[in-house]
């Protein structure tokens, strides 16, 4: 059985024309309850197994979000924003013989994120805009271990910034080009006790797409992307440079 409730709260206030701010709260809780009545044994008969074992899965959510909004000029605007996440993972088993589990109900994860943006738009002629966004997040998933040295919480870090162009060729169609690039930091420091773990990638994208308008349902586009991803934490496993063609066909329903 799934259960769930969430509540949310928001507040959006604009002192100025050129100004906005929007804050808004959200707790949200789910509850799985299973019922399922055959065990599969450990390697001991009779011993209680999966998937019985796993009583109820439950989570929870508290999130608080932020953002403020900008146009100081007609053709020109930016927002700011930031975010916080604090999510808990609980699961509740039935004692069973074949480890000595004794059961109960044990808090099995949880994950922290802060996440703060940024983006600028501009439009110095009527049919180019122009854009930049900027982003990081902090986060951590911290896994119950019973005090083993070998599972260490993996946390670190994300900076991405993406910039580009649009310009419109007509009323119907438009080329876009767009550049990104992100890195991550999430190496874990544990090497003493067990293969050290994470990755620390940099991944870099080149897009550029034509979008052509067909009718006011019709809309197609073609793009082509190319991809450089290095992860020095993996030494050149991960490591790849690819080429992307994609067709897409959109036909939107009024």
């Amino acid at each position: 059985d799934l259960r769930s409730n969430e509540a949310i709260v928001g507040l959006e206030y604009s002192p100025k024309a050129w100004l906005s701010v929007n804050l808004k709260g959200r707790r949200r809780a789910r509850f799985n309850d299973f019922e399922h009545d055959n065990d599969v044994a450990f390697g001991a008969s009779p011993s209680p197994g999966y998937p019985a074992f796993l009583l109820e899965r439950d989570e929870r959510l508290d999130e608080v979000k932020t953002r403020v909004s900008l146009r100081p000029a007609r053709r020109v605007g930016a927002s700011l924003s930031y975010s916080f996440e604090d999510r808990d993972y609980r699961n509740t088993t039935e004692s069973e013989t074949f480890t000595g589990s004794p059961g109960g109900s044990l808090l099995t994860a949880s994950q922290r994120a802060h996440v703060v943006g940024a983006s600028v738009t501009y439009s110095p002629v009527a049919r180019l805009a122009l854009h930049s966004f900027v982003n990081y997040w902090n986060t951590q998933i911290e896994a119950e271990s019973q005090g083993s040295p070998s599972v260490v919480p993996f946390r670190g870090d994300v900076y991405s910034v993406t910039s580009g162009l649009t310009y419109s060729l007509d009323p119907k169609s438009d080329v876009s080009l767009s550049y990104s690039i992100s890195e991550a930091s999430y190496g874990q420091d544990n090497a003493a006790t067990t293969v050290p773990a994470g990755t620390e990638y940099r991944w870099r994208q080149l897009r550029s797409k034509v979008n052509r308008r067909f009718s006011p349902h019709w809309l197609a586009g073609l793009e082509y992307a190319y991809f450089d991803y290095r992860d020095p934490a993996a030494g050149t496993f991960y490591d790849f440079d690819g080429h992307g063609v994609f067709v897409t066909m959109e036909w939107r329903w009024r």
